[in-house]
Parts: C-alpha cells; sequence; structure tokens
C-alpha cells in the first residue's frame, strides 16, 4: 500500500507544481529573461575588467572615491583632481559603503548596476501588470524590449555609472507612485536623487504634472522635495567642496552662457539656434536610436515623456558630441521615462487590437535595433571590438569559461604582474587601463599626471600634486610612445629617478629610487572631458 500512496502522492505535487508554474508562466519566463541578461552582461564585463580593457575614466575614479568614502579618509580623487562632492552629488555611494568594508571593488560595482538595470525591467512589468487591464504578455515583451534596448546593452558595456544606477529606482518609484505604495515611492525617489543631482529634475517635473492633476498637496511634496535636493547639491555641496561649483555646465553648456538661468534666456532670445541644435544630424541619430526600438510609441503618453526633458535638453545643447551618443550614461534618464511612458501609452490604447498592435510592433523593433545596434551576444557589434574575446570564443565559452590564453592574455598578464608588483599604500601613476586595478589608494593618477596636467581638475595645472610623491610607475609603452612629449617623460623618468622592476611584453613597471634630479619636461595642461 506504501508505494501507491506514495506516487499519488508525488502525482498531486506534480500536479499542483505544473498548475502554478501555468499560473505564473509571464513571471518564470521574464525570470529566466532576467537572469540570463544579468549573467551575460556580468561575464562579459568581469572578462572585460579582468583582461585590463576598463578605464580610468571613469570606473577607476568612482572606485576610488567609494572606497575613499568608505575609509574616512580624505575625499579626494587622485584620478580626477576633484574632490569626490565637488564632482556630483553622488551620495548613493554611501550605499555601497559597507560592501566596500568587505572587500567590495569594481566587479561589486557592475554587479550593482546590473540588478539595478533588471529591476528597471521588473519595473516595467509591474507597471504594466498593475494599470493595464488584461496585460498578460504585455509586461514581459515591454521588460524584455527594455533589456534588449541598444542603450540598456551599452551601459552595461560602459561599466558603472551612477546615473545608469538610477534607472531601477525611477522605474520602480514611478510604479509605487501610480500604484499608491506612498512609503515605497519616497524610499525610491530618495534613493534615485540620491544617485546624480540630475535625477532630481525627472521628479521636479513629475511633481508639476501633479500638481496639474489638482493633486496640489502631493505634488508640492513631490516638486519641493526634487527642488530643494538639486538646489542643495548645485548651490551648497558642489560649490563647498569645489569653488568652481557645478564645472560641467560651463564646460557642457559654453555656447548657451553656462549655467541654468543663461541657457533659458539664450534659447528664448535665440530659438533658430536653438532649433538647430535640436534637429542637427547628431540629435536625429540619437533619436532615432533612443525611440524607435519602442517604435515611437510613447509619444502617444507625451506628457509623460516630459519627465525626460530636463535631461533631454541638456544632451540636445551640450556642446560635446559623445553627450548625444546613445551608448553612453548620459541617456539612462532619458531611457527609464522612455519605457514608463511606453507603458502609459499602451494603457491608452483601450482598443485591444490597436493595444495588441502596438506591443507586436514594439516586439519587432525592439529585435531589429537591438541586433543593428546593440552590443551583446548575436548583435553586429559583439566582435567589433567591444569586449576583449578573441574569435574563437562563442557565447557559451565565454558564458562558461572557456576562454583563449591567447592574444590579449599576453599582455593582461603582465598588467596583472605588474600591479602586484605594487605595494597597497604606495602613490602610483599609472595608464588609463591599469588603474582600476590600483584605485584602491589615496594617491592613483592617471599616466602622465602629475608630470603632465592631463584631464585633471578643472583646466588647472596649478593644482597639480607634486610628481616626488609617486612612489611607482605602470605603464603601456603602447599608448606612451604614440606621443613623443610622454615617451620623453618617461625616458627623463627611467634614467633619472626610476628603476625598472618589471619589463614585459610592454608594460613597464618602476619604483622610485630617487628624488626628482631636474625638472621632468611637462606641457600645458588639457581641460577635462
Amino acid at each position: 500500500m506504501t508505494e501507491p500512496l506514495d506516487e499519488s502522492l508525488s502525482a498531486t505535487r506534480w500536479q499542483a507544481a505544473s498548475r502554478w508554474a501555468y499560473r505564473h508562466r509571464q513571471v518564470l519566463v521574464l525570470t529566466w529573461i532576467v537572469l540570463l541578461w544579468w549573467a551575460t552582461f556580468y561575464r562579459l564585463g568581469a572578462l572585460r575588467h579582468d583582461r585590463f580593457w576598463t578605464f580610468g575614466f571613469d570606473l577607476g575614479l568612482f572606485d576610488q572615491a567609494i572606497w575613499l568614502v568608505s575609509r574616512c579618509r580624505d575625499p579626494f580623487i587622485t584620478l580626477r583632481g576633484l574632490d569626490v562632492w565637488g564632482h556630483h552629488g553622488n551620495v548613493v555611494f554611501y550605499l555601497f559603503v559597507p560592501f566596500y568594508w568587505l572587500g567590495a571593488g569594481a566587479k561589486f560595482l557592475l554587479a550593482a548596476q546590473l540588478t539595478s538595470q533588471v529591476a528597471g525591467a521588473i519595473g516595467v512589468h509591474l507597471l504594466c501588470r498593475d494599470i493595464i487591464t488584461r496585460s498578460r504578455w504585455i509586461g514581459v515583451v515591454l521588460a524584455s524590449a527594455l533589456l534588449l534596448h541598444p542603450s540598456m546593452q551599452f551601459l552595461s558595456w560602459e561599466y558603472f555609472h551612477p546615473e545608469t544606477f538610477a534607472i531601477g529606482p525611477i522605474v520602480l518609484s514611478y510604479w509605487a507612485w501610480r500604484t499608491q505604495r506612498w512609503k515605497l515611492f519616497w524610499a525610491l525617489t530618495i534613493l534615485a536623487m540620491s544617485c546624480k543631482e540630475d535625477v532630481a529634475l525627472v521628479y521636479l517635473v513629475l511633481g508639476l504634472l501633479v500638481l496639474a492633476r489638482k493633486q496640489l498637496r502631493l505634488g508640492g511634496y513631490i516638486a519641493g522635495a526634487a527642488a530643494l535636493w538639486y538646489v542643495a547639491v548645485t548651490k551648497v555641496l558642489i560649490p563647498w567642496r569645489n569653488p568652481a561649483g557645478p564645472f560641467y555646465e560651463g564646460h557642457f553648456f559654453s555656447e548657451y552662457g553656462g549655467s541654468m538661468g543663461s541657457v533659458i534666456r539664450t534659447i528664448l532670445r535665440h530659438p533658430s539656434r536653438f532649433w538647430g541644435d535640436v534637429t542637427a544630424g547628431s540629435r536625429r541619430a540619437l533619436y532615432l536610436r533612443l525611440w524607435f526600438p519602442v517604435a515611437f510609441v510613447p509619444f502617444i503618453a507625451a506628457d509623460t515623456l516630459l519627465l525626460a526633458a530636463p535631461m533631454l535638453l541638456a544632451v540636445v545643447i551640450a556642446g560635446i558630441p559623445w553627450v548625444q551618443d546613445y551608448r553612453y550614461h548620459y541617456v539612462a534618464i532619458p531611457l527609464a521615462v522612455t519605457f514608463i511612458a511606453t507603458v502609459e501609452a499602451i494603457r491608452r490604447l483601450r482598443v485591444p487590437w490597436r493595444r495588441n498592435l502596438a506591443v507586436g510592433t514594439i516586439a519587432v523593433t525592439s529585435l531589429i535595433s537591438a541586433v543593428s545596434w546593440g552590443v551583446g551576444p548575436g548583435t553586429r557589434n559583439f566582435d567589433k571590438g567591444y569586449w576583449p574575446h578573441s574569435s574563437s570564443e562563442g557565447y557559451f565559452d565565454i558564458l562558461f569559461g572557456n576562454l583563449d590564453t591567447q592574444g590579449d592574455w599576453a599582455i593582461a598578464t603582465a598588467k596583472a604582474n605588474a600591479v602586484a608588483l605594487v605595494p597597497p599604500n604606495a602613490s602610483v601613476s599609472a595608464s588609463f587601463n591599469v588603474n582600476p586595478h590600483l584605485a584602491h589608494r589615496d594617491e592613483v593618477y592617471e599616466w602622465p599626471n602629475p608630470w603632465i596636467g592631463t584631464n585633471w581638475g578643472i583646466c588647472n595645472i596649478d593644482r597639480l600634486p607634486d610628481p616626488a610623491s609617486v612612489q611607482w610607475i605602470v605603464v603601456d609603452r603602447r599608448y606612451v610612445e604614440s606621443d613623443p612629449t610622454q615617451a620623453r617623460l618617461l625616458e627623463h623618468l627611467l634614467r633619472e629617478e626610476f628603476v625598472v622592476r618589471l619589463d614585459e611584453v610592454d608594460v613597464v613597471t618602476a619604483e622610485r629610487v630617487r628624488p626628482p634630479s631636474s625638472p621632468a619636461p611637462v606641457s600645458a595642461a588639457s581641460c577635462p572631458g
């Protein structure tokens, strides 16, 4: 009697599990998509870091900044020449401090950002579930479209940026607002705004939209909190730690006067100039790559899309070409808002066939865009040098660690050997693709700093520290020898002040043995990018 009873019990459990899986099939499908996306881009990013394809700008400087904060050291980012709090209002760094106490570093930042990115996709699914009736698979399609979006892929390639980390909190806080989960809304809003001061402008517009709907108290609270935080960061915190204040305004918007007030005045006085920037070729290319993947559907909910207006305005009028590039973090906030507006637009399409047509079109355009402009496996860009895998390494080889040890592996090994030679607390000047591995120290400079002012501070070479404080040099000759000034500098230092401890596969590691005997050759400082 025992065996039939056991078989019957097992069959009952299997049937119950099958029924549960069927009822939650959309969630299970999305879960597998999310986990596969996260694992894929974490593995690719970790491989990129291990093979020394990550850079000081911006991974190294964020890693050093958080390490300094976690150790209660002088919060001066020597890789950037700026105080942590004179750079941006990245208060979210304190969220990472406990993990840095436990030894976290660059790969942890990648994992945290990817988690926030997939949280944005989950937020899209939840928003669909709760505001679109009979949504069923709509949330799965739109969440997958976000993960497939070319910018979403490239943001993971770019590694860590605080505004990219804000994607999850922005989308989830909007969902919490729409579903009246107020405690969760305010917690996520605070988290989102702590990522960077720009994020506060999203909530300023949200507050104004709520006010327009005659929800005066709630709208006032949201808009007031956002405005107060933005002013506190840009007018108090940053100027306190950096006398130049929000220096990036003058650098990015110099053609419009360099401040928020002058930007508005210039637009009002010279609308044709503004329109010329709005319709320029680089901006049209950005619009296409940002909104074609969602078939331009979010414009049906244009009022919701206004949440991205301040950041889009900043992107459009910036005088620096890469700001309008869909691959970089400047599009992170508009990307999050684009998918919020897409969900709202689908909700407004109440006729079933129109809604299904819109969702089906997005499914197609998101796949076309992912293949054409993305950087993940299966895209045209996957084998074009963004990731450091060899032609013999397929997707599953990369994912499961069956890696080729030829090619760039030799120079990566040489760089790893060089990094191992540098004592933990020693000051060092290293090439841009080495210093992310040396960022956990008080003094790490991006070669040729501090001898030649390059991307340091705010175009002010006088603030460079004494080069005599540098104890070690780790440089990649391939990049040094392409610049005659840097080549002469390195030759001078190795002859007069340093002794080579390792010279392997174009990687030179040298230790200071003598103080400066004569001035090293220098050139004029250059403005930071």
